[in-house]
């Protein structure tokens, strides 16, 4: 299935996720939990994601640049941020 076909599918998730989206609007990181952590939505950039020692902190310990022993939301956001803001220029 290419890209384009599933467009339809994010589309579909997506909106569903939106219900869980903050009142004020979702912020970039809002969208980006809806996928990596749909339990964060709505929660404030500093809450952690994961902890030093976990499976899951382990598998994303990218997320983690500075070595600080967490990840929370803002971090995580923080990696997809050039991404989305090159896809802003592109759209515009």
């Amino acid at each position: 299935m290419s890209g384009t076909d599933q467009l339809d599918f994010v589309e579909k998730f997506l909106s569903r996720s939106s219900k869980k989206f903050p009142q004020g609007g979702a912020t970039d990181s809002d969208v980006y939990m809806s996928i990596f952590r749909p339990q964060s939505v709505g929660k404030s950039d500093s809450s952690v994601l994961y902890k030093k020692g976990g499976k899951r902190y382990e598998a994303n310990k990218a997320l983690d640049p500075n070595k600080k022993g967490y990840i929370t939301k803002g971090m995580a956001g923080q990696v997809i941020q050039p991404h989305i803001n090159k896809a802003r220029q592109i759209l515009n």
